[in-house]
């Protein structure tokens, strides 16, 4: 099979130059003409772009924001008795992460060992 004057043409313009590193295409044009790959593949770029987008909405469809506010009042998680004890949020220290007070001690506590009700003091 033998490629025709056109086809010969465009594989001249596109393919880069020893020296220069560029195809004469992209130093006559200052830009990458298309070939012939680039007018038949799709545009993976844009469509993985909106699937990994499609992806996150529908996983994120029934997140809750983990954010708390200093002095709220929060449950956090006692791995000593395997239940939750009340607590007040004091200030952040990273992102996610909270140093909250419990029975006049401070204790530093990640978003996931806490939860946000309230009356967690009125018991």
């Amino acid at each position: 099979m033998h490629a025709s004057k056109n086809d010969e043409d465009e594989i001249s313009r596109n393919t880069p130059h020893k020296t220069t590193g560029q195809s004469p295409a992209e130093l006559h044009e200052r830009k990458t003409l298309p070939t012939l790959f680039d007018r038949i593949k799709p545009d993976l770029n844009t469509k993985s772009d909106i699937d990994i987008w499609k992806q996150k909405m529908y996983q994120d469809r029934k997140s809750k924001s983990r954010e708390c506010r200093i002095g709220k009042e929060v449950w956090v998680k006692n791995e000593l008795n395997k239940g939750w004890s009340p607590g007040i949020i004091d200030h952040p220290t990273r992102e996610l992460s909270y140093e909250v007070l419990l029975a006049g001690k401070r204790k530093r506590n990640h978003a996931d060992e806490l939860r946000k009700e309230n009356g967690a003091l009125d018991e």
